[in-house]
């Protein structure tokens, strides 16, 4: 297995959107839209992992690329679709070293970014090979995803927490729904494509969890001198960077050795890049 696998898969990722989000041109209102969508896509795409995790699990299960990756572009969507309105609450005019899409376009056209990306997330599964009995599950399972994603980053946004039980609980619960949620959807969606029954896709998707969740707290211990000095709260603000990166290294622990099915190949390999091989194994 190398490196190639996950440059593959990121190709056809961004080739499948370039034609689901098309490069249009003129002066009309929809040029406009899809010329800022493709801003948000395109400009600085990141590592993309929430997709490569659906096409990674789908191919340890033996899909070819082309028939998952629609569904993966799905995930992308809502992702992006994410940062775009987190960014307007949060008033950030960058995001990952270029202009956010409101401060490049305005809040009112990123508005409608928001709303084009969301839309075209359930359009890509019907787009998909999957049966209508799976659609519908996947659709259901994207519209609660989204909801309760949209619930964790009003909590992070209005620092609202639940204090009550173990101290990292509430933020531990935050990073469930502002990150966990959709990775946890994208591996679910992955174990779809691939005929998993349904305690597996259960499993699937808890494990996709944990791995967002683990995601948000290498994110915070990277980003904690800049959230101490806004007063944002976050698992290590509060817990100290110490204790944060013990919790971190139990749930890498977990991700290494309590997979849901054996030979993950393909997946592992993302695994191994969202953390930057930053690992306790």
């Amino acid at each position: 297995m190398h490196i190639s696998n996950v440059g593959t898969m990121r190709q056809v990722v961004l080739e499948f959107l370039d034609q689901f989000i098309p490069d249009v041109s003129g002066n009309s209102s929809e040029t406009r839209i899809n010329q800022a969508t493709r801003y948000t896509l395109f400009e600085r795409p990141g590592a993309l992992w929430r997709p490569l995790l659906t096409m990674a699990v789908a191919r340890d299960y033996g899909v070819e690329f082309k028939d998952s990756v629609d569904l993966a572009a799905g995930v992308q969507l809502a992702h992006v679709a994410s940062l775009v309105y987190d960014d307007m609450d949060d008033c950030d005019n960058q995001r990952r070293g270029i202009q956010s899409c409101h401060s490049k376009f305005g809040d009112m056209l990123a508005r409608y970014v928001f709303l084009k990306e969301i839309t075209r997330t359930d359009l890509a599964v019907h787009h998909s090979v999957l049966s209508d009995k799976d659609k519908l599950e996947v659709l259901r399972l994207i519209s609660d995803t989204k909801e309760r994603m949209m619930n964790g980053q009003l909590e992070d946004n209005l620092g609202v927490v639940n204090k009550t039980g173990p101290k990292a609980k509430p933020y531990i619960e935050m990073y469930d729904r502002k990150t966990g949620l959709l990775a946890g959807l994208a591996t679910r969606i992955g174990a779809t494509v691939g005929g998993e029954n349904q305690e597996g896709r259960r499993e699937f998707c808890n494990y996709g969890r944990i791995i967002g969740i683990t995601y948000q707290i290498q994110d915070d211990l990277a980003d904690v001198e800049k959230d101490r000095k806004k007063g944002k709260k976050t698992l290590v603000t509060e817990m100290g960077v110490e204790e944060a990166s013990t919790i971190r290294d139990n749930y890498l622990r977990y991700i290494q050795y309590s997979p849901p099915k054996n030979n993950l190949y393909y997946t592992k390999e993302v695994i191994d890049i969202i953390f930057n091989n930053v690992t306790t194994y």
